[in-house]
């Protein structure tokens, strides 16, 4: 089923590890993908997301990768710095998630805004 029209968590494949909050509505959420990302970049994002309350769609997000090049080397774990938006469609229902529960993340590391490689 395309995750635009999920009825529910079966386009579920990564799982929230922790979350360590970091000021009132501001969190760093630690995903593992149940399938190791590749090929990540600085200025890459991924997309995640959660189905609706109404369980039928997907609401997704696209979120910039938070970790340092030295604590991404070597572990399949995406570390996201993530605020809350009150009145986001997302946000508030991710921040409703505790460490263990599933979510959606695109399996495919993107973006234009890469730096070049230093020689």
């Amino acid at each position: 089923m395309p995750p635009e029209t999920a009825k529910d968590e079966e386009v579920y494949n990564a799982t929230i590890e922790k979350i360590t909050p970091v000021a009132d509505g501001l969190s760093i959420f630690y995903l593992r993908p149940d399938e190791p990302i590749t090929g990540r970049l600085p200025g890459h994002y991924v997309s995640i997301g959660l189905v609706d309350k109404n369980r039928n769609k997907l609401i997704r997000r696209p979120y910039s990768l938070s970790q340092s090049l030295a604590s991404a080397s070597g572990s399949d774990l995406l570390e996201l710095l993530i605020i809350r938006v009150p009145e986001g469609e997302l946000t508030p229902l991710l921040f409703e998630r505790v460490a263990g529960e599933r979510l959606y993340l695109r399996p495919k590391m993107l973006g234009s805004y890469l730096l070049p490689e230093l020689h």
